[in-house]
């Protein structure tokens, strides 16, 4: 098993990092073991930069490796022998890109909010908040310059990883438990059963209800319902839409012209009155269906819902699974598949715009991201219902 960590800095992975290496048994690459394999390949000067995923100077660069495209090269030779090498936790390095086709490769990212991630710079290397936001700042933009110059990819996309974790929202504690529970549920850990759990510790957490934002095509009517199954909860889907038309009075089919809709659609259908009646529905329905412990997808419930009551998830996948999967389901042929797919899309970020202010796909706005294209469904929800029956057994203790 190779984890590979990718991290905003200042995203907690200090304190993450340990909690998964001693639970887990496995050592964490660092620049230090990057280097000490680089050296034993000839290859020293070469990566000096690579756990911070900085490039080399452009004048090292043309004097090393004659350009980014032969230091990716290099790059990969040092990676891929440190992966070698046996079960690791490998961080930076773009390991995410090197190892994107192995199988036994779990992919991680851990982010923050930016004044988070600014303050925990201040205290953890003592800096004033100026010198820490130009850390901050400067660290982003070259990881971004690191992986679309070498691997002409995002980084901080999550549909390149198996889980994303927002460290805002999780402690230290919580986003180690949650990587566990994925791994427990792919079946990637050889720990005793139970053992990881008493290696994290306890972190308790009074959730009583999950939000599941998704892709369209993404599963996510079907893995809520399973994961309601598994918690013995109730889900709420279009039953939501439904309770709003019956608080407002909105006739079931007007009532569809405006769910989960933004204001641009609205307005071409002269339905702004029904759209701020929908609204003023759907967040009393939201408060009957939080009146007891339920698994609520779409409909704004991650907004609608303070994060200390409900641990918020958005379900990703990637493009080709969501189109074989609308295919299927909705009997669409490719290119009206493609079409459903990006107008659902637009859609339900115009609502999120339209209504919170919010981008629909930010992993900042939930407490984990998952791939379901990496992670089958029936692992994300035995992952998650784990978490939970254990996060409150601890709450009980």
């Amino acid at each position: 098993m190779i984890i590979t960590l990718s991290r905003q800095i200042c995203a907690d992975e200090t304190r993450v990092l340990p909690i998964l290496s001693r639970s887990l048994g496995m050592p964490v690459v660092g620049r230090r073991e990057v280097e000490s394999t680089a050296a034993e390949l000839g290859l020293h000067e070469s990566v000096q930069a690579a756990e911070d995923e900085q490039l080399p100077g452009e004048g090292a660069l043309r004097s090393w490796l004659h350009g980014p495209k032969r230091y990716a090269q290099v790059l990969r030779q040092v990676v891929e022998a440190m992966a070698a090498s046996g079960s690791l936790i490998l961080v930076g390095c773009g390991a995410v890109e090197i190892l994107r086709k192995r199988q036994d490769a779990f992919h991680l990212l851990l982010v923050a909010r930016r004044e988070d991630r600014v303050r925990r710079a201040e205290e953890g290397m003592g800096v004033s908040r100026d010198v820490a936001e130009k850390l901050v700042r400067e660290s982003d933009e070259h990881r971004s310059s690191f992986h679309r110059q070498l691997f002409g990819a995002r980084w901080d996309e999550p549909h390149r990883y198996h889980l994303t974790l927002n460290t805002s929202m999780l402690s230290a504690e919580q986003a180690a438990r949650l990587v566990l529970c994925c791994l427990d549920a792919m079946g990637g850990t050889e720990l005793p059963p139970g053992a990881w759990k008493e290696a994290v510790g306890a972190a308790p957490a009074p959730w009583q209800h999950v939000t599941i934002s998704r892709e369209f095509g993404a599963m996510g009517r079907e893995l809520g319902e399973q994961l309601a199954a598994a918690m013995g909860w109730r889900c709420w889907d279009d039953e939501l839409m439904h309770r709003s038309a019956a608080l407002e009075g909105i006739p079931v089919p007007d009532l569809i012209r405006v769910d989960e809709r933004g204001p641009g659609f609205l307005e071409r259908l002269s339905r702004l009155q029904e759209s701020a009646r929908y609204f003023q529905g759907l967040k009393e329905a939201m408060e009957d269906a939080t009146s007891s412990p339920s698994v609520i997808v779409g409909r704004g419930g991650n907004m609608l819902v303070p994060p200390d009551k409900a641990l918020h998830l958005r379900l990703v996948a990637e493009f080709g699974d969501r189109l074989e999967w609308v295919m299927r389901h909705h009997w669409l042929s490719e290119g009206a598949a493609r079409e459903r797919i990006s107008e659902q899309d637009a859609l339900r970020a115009a609502f999120h715009r339209h209504y919170f202010r919010v981008d629909w796909a930010d992993p900042l706005v939930y407490h984990a991201v998952f791939n379901v294209s990496r992670l089958a469904p029936s692992q994300v929800v035995r992952a998650v219902a784990t978490f939970l029956q254990e996060s409150q057994a601890g709450a009980e203790q």
